[in-house]
């Protein structure tokens, strides 16, 4: 969702639309950012309803310049993306469709490819030498203190706040746990040097299981963590990636 006041984008790990009408976009929260306040909006957008007017321009401009348009799975039934690929056809470049189906542009199209899109891709990476990583679900918690109380909180990569976490537990010194249950998550805390163990609860659309960070704070300041889960092997990995903790101990 994004804040209609100041603008900002939050990723969120549960639905966010709250709406009863179809075309009512209002979530009833507020801006992460409390000195904003501003109204939260979805950005799903309906049939019947536009794009975002830069973001399509910005397509426009490269389907202009494109010298390949690969066509992955598309109806393309529906306007304006649909006209994207067309365009690039009419001003040269090469048009690459991949599907079980016909679509309205096989006409025009350079190749026709009738096949999952997973396994065209395969085979284009192969061909590329580009060997295709495991998939690793990648999550970033920051853990802080601010004046007496310890807080935690989910970021996307570029620091945006990021809601995935269900529940947090804290543990300070090997004391009792604390649990905190809803956003944002802060709890009152001792002064000076303290070993914390803090318990993640996530929101389990991956069965994600719970994970514990080890975290010590010397004084106020946070520290970013990288949390990193493999499905495959159901276990959660994590490393300091950022450290702002502003009086470190010698």
């Amino acid at each position: 969702d994004y804040c209609s006041k100041c603008g900002t984008e939050y990723l969120r790990d549960f639905r966010t639309r709250n709406a009863a009408h179809v075309h009512d976009h209002t979530t009833g929260r507020k801006c992460d950012d409390s000195s904003c306040g501003g109204e939260l909006y979805d950005s799903i957008i309906n049939f019947g309803e536009s794009l975002p007017e830069e973001t399509l321009q910005r397509a426009y401009g490269h389907s202009y310049k494109a010298d390949l348009c690969l066509v992955l799975g598309s109806s393309l039934t529906v306007s304006p993306a649909c006209t994207l690929p067309e365009i690039v056809s009419q001003n040269g470049g090469k048009l690459v469709i991949c599907n079980l189906q016909k679509t309205p542009l096989d006409k025009v199209a350079n190749l026709k490819i009738h096949a999952r899109c997973d396994d065209l891709m395969n085979r284009v990476m192969e061909g590329l030498g580009i060997t295709i990583p495991p998939f690793l679900l990648t999550r970033r918690v920051v853990i802080g203190k601010s004046e007496t109380k310890l807080f935690v909180r989910g970021v996307d990569i570029d620091g945006t706040p990021y809601v995935f976490l269900k529940k947090v537990e804290v543990s300070q010194n090997d004391g009792p746990s604390v649990n905190l249950l809803n956003e944002p998550f802060e709890t009152p805390v001792n002064d000076g040097v303290s070993d914390f163990s803090v318990k993640l609860h996530f929101m389990g659309h991956y069965n994600e299981p719970t994970t514990v960070i080890k975290h010590v704070q010397t004084g106020k300041g946070w520290k970013q963590y990288v949390l990193q889960f493999d499905p495959m092997t159901g276990i959660w990995e994590y490393f300091l990636e950022i450290d702002e903790d502003v009086e470190k101990s010698t």
